[in-house]
């Protein structure tokens, strides 16, 4: 199910398109007990209330809501992972991360 999530926010930055083109990266890293894979868009930075809804579980106060965003914070939930962002303003990126625990098995 982790591929529905990366792609659910993938077809996020699709839609959303924060910069003229579309530059998508996606990479993962291994650390201790912990998967993470990151997704970079460059672009204008992500809205307060996308950040808030990811990370802090809030509602947002617009009307709608990002069926995408919900799709991929969701299954990530369902299987004791998360998603965080991050602003890299240097290259004017935005970063999904998303955690999960290693398979113990």
């Amino acid at each position: 199910m982790l591929d529905v999530a990366i792609l659910s926010l993938l077809s996020f930055f699709v839609r959303i398109r924060l910069h003229e083109s579309l530059h998508i990266t996606i990479s993962s890293d291994s650390k201790d007990s912990s998967v993470f894979v990151y997704i970079d868009s460059i672009g204008n930075e992500m809205p307060g209330e996308v950040r808030d809804f990811l990370e802090d579980y809030t509602i947002p106060h617009t009307p709608s809501l990002e069926l995408d965003l919900y799709v991929a914070r969701t299954i990530m939930e369902h299987f004791g992972g998360t998603i965080k962002y991050q602003r890299l303003h240097e290259s004017k990126t935005n970063r999904f991360i998303l955690e999960l625990e290693k398979d113990s098995e």
